[in-house]
């Protein structure tokens, strides 16, 4: 079934005047199967028998079983769901009015498998690379030992922040925006390439940020942000691991239970599928939270270590390219370089006095005579759903809280 066949069905008139049906494949589907359930001699009945006759996705969770969601990051994406499937009931509600039908040109729905089967196996398919959350909210199914496992968060430069502009601008030449939504993983190392550069840009000192917009070795610093061989600085690395330990540490915080409140209470044989599920849920993300600020702690005081040592930094040279290819969860989120050959020249004769200037002028929301996000920089939001957009300003003020935090320690 397609939406292709849904076209062609008694539904097709319906189709080509409705927005919602058009730009909505999920509910023309669904209307689509519906007809054809509804009709006993349909062709695809042999297929209709073999669904679920119940699912075990958030949308059929009792009341109490929604509350095992509570404080776990999906449940603001299942509490949308409820939303937009009553106000998409409530449309359709005054709309449908069909009979069933069947019409496909070559009468038949082709998968291509990825390897031989023979009659009679059971055949799986990939689901991608989803998360845990994304699992339940979408299939209905908890994946243990899920390698792609993850927990998001948001984080952003503040700009009340003395640096903004310049740390905006080398976010920019790096390809990344000044809040975005980022993630812990479940496997080791627990942060991309793109979060550790962000991490380095967001505790940089004034000093540290011009050695990255200025000079012959400017594009070169820009290029390692992401990677682990190369640090900004000893100082900079302990800042960094320790705003992650305080700040997945909050987090840890916003739950109502324990790991191991959690695991107790699995263990009860009473406890629906669904509950387990949920349950399940919210004790992977602690995990992650919790194996984020172990990892944090440790690299923390490695790079305390080296500092303190005096221990000369590893410099970028053109030899070490092989080096960024096996760099910090490379294969996640890559670095952009951004038309840096078509800069080197205007960044090389750029003046001191005129970077300085630059961070005053963000001050009055102007840089370069334009808006206050400099040369390119993506909008705070633009990158974000709705759903992580409505929170990002407040997780920016968390983020600078948690920088102030991280100063007081060090």
């Amino acid at each position: 079934m397609t939406v292709e066949s849904a076209k062609n069905s008694v539904l097709g008139p319906l189709y080509s005047q409705d927005r919602i049906l058009q730009a909505m494949g999920n509910i023309a589907l669904a209307f689509h199967l519906l007809c054809e359930r509804a009709s006993p001699n349909s062709f695809w009945q042999p297929y209709i028998q073999t669904l679920p006759s119940e699912y075990d996705t958030p949308l059929y969770f009792e009341e109490e079983e929604v509350r095992c969601l509570q404080s776990t990051q999906a449940i603001h994406d299942v509490f949308s769901q409820y939303k937009n499937t009553a106000r998409q009931y409530a449309y359709f509600y005054k709309v449908i009015q069909i009979t069933t039908g069947y019409n496909l040109e070559d009468d038949r729905c082709e998968c291509v498998a990825l390897q031989d089967f023979q009659a009679g196996d059971q055949i799986y398919i990939f689901y991608g690379t989803r998360s845990n959350a994304e699992f339940v909210i979408h299939s209905g199914f908890f994946f243990d030992n899920n390698s792609h496992d993850r927990v998001k968060i948001k984080l952003g430069v503040s700009k009340s922040d003395r640096l903004y502009a310049m740390k905006a601008e080398v976010l920019a030449r790096a390809g990344i925006p000044t809040s975005s939504v980022f993630a812990l993983h479940f496997t080791e190392p627990p942060i991309s390439a793109q979060l550790l550069a962000f991490l380095r840009v967001f505790c940089m000192t004034e000093e540290e940020l011009k050695e990255h917009l200025l000079g012959d070795s400017a594009i070169d610093r820009i290029f390692t942000l992401g990677n682990a061989e190369f640090p900004v600085s000893w100082d900079n690395e302990v800042k960094l691991w320790t705003f992650l330990e305080d700040r997945a540490s909050l987090l840890l915080k916003t739950y109502k239970t324990t790991i191991e409140e959690d695991k107790i209470v699995l263990k009860n044989p009473d406890l629906s599928v669904r509950a387990t599920m949920a349950i399940k849920l919210r004790l992977g993300e602690k995990e992650i939270l919790e194996k984020a600020v172990k990892s944090a702690a440790v690299n923390r005081e490695y790079y305390r270590k080296h500092m303190e040592e005096r221990a000369p930094l590893p410099r970028y040279e053109e030899s070490d390219l092989g080096l960024l290819e096996g760099g910090v969860g490379d294969s996640r989120l890559p670095l952009v370089l951004r038309k840096l050959e078509e800069e080197a020249g205007v960044q090389e004769s750029l003046s001191l006095t005129e970077t300085v200037s630059k961070v005053k002028a963000a001050e009055n929301g102007l840089v370069n005579g334009e808006n206050s996000i400099p040369n390119g920089t993506r909008s705070e939001n633009e990158s974000l759903s709705p759903e992580e957009s409505e929170s990002v300003t407040g997780d920016t003020e968390e983020s600078s809280g948690s920088m102030a935090k991280v100063k007081e320690r060090l």
